[in-house]
C-alpha cells in the first residue's frame, strides 16, 4: 500500500513554475511553504522578488534550497535490488537534469522575449523623439 501511495504522490507533485514533475530529491521551498524546482524558484525570485503562487515577498535568502523528505514504511517489503535502485536513481537524476536544462531554456526564452519587448518600446520612444526633433528643425 505504501508503494502505491508513494507512486501517486510522485505523479501529483509538480513545479508551479514549469509544470514539470518535482522529484523527491530536487525540491526547494520558500518560507511561505510553496515548493518548486530550485532553479525555477531562484530565477523568478531574483526577478520578481515574490512567491509565484501566493505573491508574498521573497528574496534569494528566503529559499530553502533542498528539502529532505522521508517517505517509507518499515513493514513494506522491498523487492528491488540495490543495483536496480541505483540504476533507477541515476535514470531519474538524468531525466531531472534534462528537465532542468529544458526549464533553463524556457526561462531564457522568456527573458529574451521580455528584452525584445523592452527594446521595441525603446525603439518607439526614440522614433518619437526623432519625429519631434525633425519637426523643430524644419
Amino acid at each position: 500500500m505504501k508503494n502505491l501511495e508513494l507512486r501517486n504522490v510522485r505523479e501529483e507533485i509538480v513545479c508551479f513554475i514549469c509544470s514539470q514533475e518535482l522529484h523527491l530529491f530536487d525540491i526547494a521551498a520558500l518560507r511561505c511553504g510553496h515548493t518548486f524546482h530550485p532553479q525555477c524558484v531562484l530565477l523568478l525570485v531574483n526577478i520578481f522578488k515574490k512567491c509565484p503562487v501566493c505573491k508574498k515577498q521573497a528574496q534569494e535568502d528566503s529559499i530553502i534550497p533542498r528539502l529532505f523528505l522521508e517517505i517509507g514504511d518499515k513493514d513494506v517489503e522491498n523487492t528491488t535490488t540495490s543495483d536496480n535502485k541505483n540504476e533507477e536513481l541515476l535514470t531519474e537524476e538524468t531525466l531531472n537534469n534534462l528537465n532542468q536544462m529544458e526549464m533553463q531554456v524556457r526561462l531564457a526564452s522568456l527573458q529574451i522575449e521580455h528584452n525584445i519587448a523592452s527594446i521595441e518600446m525603446l525603439k518607439k520612444g526614440i522614433e518619437k523623439c526623432l519625429e519631434i526633433y525633425e519637426k523643430r528643425n524644419v
